[in-house]
């Protein structure tokens, strides 16, 4: 007896993902090799994109990043962030 509602909204996910892992490494003929240069690099950027209708426009993200040196001349590096966009369009 009850009513069936359905919307017309699209809920879009996506999922960025990378993990970069560099070296550089100096040869020797007759000694041993050392590493001179290098990074480990992981981001994660998952969002959420909600369509409420042709005009309004709703984003949730999340971005994380870690910057790792393999050497010790180099401080490692964290960052995080996240937050909601609102998109309104004013077009007809």
């Amino acid at each position: 007896m009850g009513n069936t509602i359905i919307l017309d909204n699209e809920i879009e996910f996506r999922l960025n993902f990378i993990i970069r892992n560099t070296k550089t490494i100096q040869r020797k003929i007759d000694k041993e090799s050392v590493l001179t240069n290098g990074n480990y690099n992981f981001q994660l950027r998952p969002n959420i994109n909600y369509t409420v209708n042709n005009r309004v426009n709703l984003i949730i993200y999340y971005d994380r990043v870690v910057n790792k040196p393999l050497v010790s001349n180099s401080f490692p590096r964290y960052s995080s962030s996240f937050g909601a966009r609102l998109r309104l369009s004013l077009n007809q």
